[in-house]
């Protein structure tokens, strides 16, 4: 399975608002204010090849965790991988430029769910700290991104495995870790897992407003929520995007703005009035999104209905087991638990739904359960494609089947496309119906 630049950095990079550079043969880092000069895929590319080196801040929900291990011996990295149940099947142990140091990389999730930035540090400072080592991401230090030519796999077998594209390949490989299981945890940490969802067209404007500042009178209120909102679905840290939007609206306010300067204190009080609430709200931001929830490009689409004869319940589970499983694909076991395939289906339905599946051959459910500890494993049979041909609305995957293919077909290609997966001619209006202008399902008719 090829791997490339572009899921390198949905795993680890954070561009926004700054990053931390050192040159070939350096000593010293150099923070780089990235509105000035971006981070620019050339620059990762660098970092990879072993050019230079480059360095990020966490992201609101970071996709990877580290433990910085300087100077220590070997057998002290294993014991503290045994305190924390780390293994070769969930983490990657890989060596760094610095003798006897080195970076304990895995996924991090929490009471199966995505942790906040703030979440992950409250769980693993409290024991990097009795341990004397370090942890990452934060939101104010950078940490020197993985896999670069002087960052080898020390997990059995990895010292063969050069390049970048394969380690990133073994990583994405991983199981997840489970933050509840560190040690000083104390396990009723209050998960930040907002329910809402925010909208596709408060993104562009933010956008907008991010590179060209306020363009009227009366929009700085309005101005500040969207840059906000924007930088929230890049996954940037809040107390970075309080920060930021603050440098934004004294450097951008373009003369619309009398508070700035009349009353610039009660401005930075608005700003993380807003920030915060926009954190708390909104559901998970677009990276952390595609990755947690998951993906389909439009090729799998016509799969899905014809291995479902057009069957738009039926398609709707298929649609969501995919899509689920797509950022998986590469790991040893996907554990589904029955929440999620009853939210695909239904509760009285899943079970015949999965039955369904198995006796076509597209998936095979493990029996390793465990009551409130382990879900039953799911194997789904699939020609996977690239991940770079993900269907994605202003870089988000949509949700539903139905907006899936509203966002990348049109009303003739999904007439052609009902047809030829079998549905009945006199049901094909109502389809459209539901598809492009949000009917309300039949399910007798279908």
């Amino acid at each position: 399975m090829k791997t490339g630049l572009k899921d390198y950095t949905n795993e680890f990079v954070q561009r926004m608002p700054k990053y931390a550079l050192k040159r070939l043969g350096g000593k010293r880092w150099t923070t780089v204010d990235s509105s000035l000069v971006p981070l620019s895929d050339f620059r990762l590319r660098e970092h990879l090849r072993g050019k230079s080196a480059v360095g990020c801040i966490g992201r609101w929900y970071p996709g990877h965790a580290v433990f910085d291990i300087d100077n220590k011996d070997i057998e002290f990295v294993y014991e503290v991988q045994d305190k924390l149940g780390l293994n070769d099947q969930n983490s990657l142990l890989c060596s760094s430029e610095s003798p006897d140091s080195y970076h304990l990389i895995f996924r991090p999730v929490y009471r199966k769910k995505p942790p906040t930035l703030r979440l992950l540090n409250e769980v693993m400072n409290p024991f990097a700290k009795a341990q004397g080592i370090e942890a990452y991401p934060t939101a104010e230090k950078t940490c020197r991104l993985p896999f670069g030519p002087s960052q080898m796999i020390l997990n059995e077998g990895g010292e063969w495995i050069d390049k970048w594209q394969k380690k990133l390949y073994w990583y994405n490989k991983l199981d997840e870790y489970d933050l509840s299981a560190v040690p000083c945890c104390t396990h009723d940490l209050e998960f930040e897992y907002p329910q809402s969802k925010g909208k596709v067209s408060a993104y562009r404007e933010g956008k907008e407003y991010f590179e060209h500042g306020l363009q009227g009178p009366s929009s700085r209120e309005q101005g500040q929520y969207h840059v906000i909102y924007y930088l929230w679905r890049k996954n940037v840290p809040l107390s970075t995007t309080i920060e930021t939007v603050w440098h934004w609206i004294k450097t951008k306010h373009n003369g619309y703005s009398k508070d700035i300067t009349s009353n610039p204190r009660e401005v930075k009080k608005h700003i993380e009035r807003q920030a915060k609430i926009i954190y708390s709200r909104y559901d998970l931001p677009d990276d952390t999104h595609n990755l947690y929830v998951g993906f389909v490009t439009k090729a799998d689409l016509p799969a899905i209905l014809h291995h479902m004869d057009g069957s738009l319940p039926k398609s709707r589970t298929l649609f969501n087991i995919v899509k689920y499983c797509y950022p998986r694909r590469l790991r040893r076991r996907i554990t589904v638990h029955s929440d999620l395939l009853q939210e695909w289906s239904s509760k009285g339905t899943y079970t015949k739904r999965l039955r369904e599946l198995h006796s076509m051959g597209l998936v095979k459910r493990g029996d390793g359960y465990v009551v409130g500890k382990k879900s039953k494993d799911l194997v789904l049979k699939w020609k996977y494609k690239s991940p770079t041909k993900a269907v994605l609305i202003d870089e988000r995957s949509p949700d539903t089947l139905d907006e899936t293919i509203k966002a990348c077909m049109t009303q003739e290609e999904t007439r052609t496309l009902l047809k030829q997966a079998g549905v009945d001619g006199r049901n094909i209006g109502h389809w459209m119906r539901v598809i492009y202008e949000g009917d309300v399902i039949k399910l007798g008719n279908i």
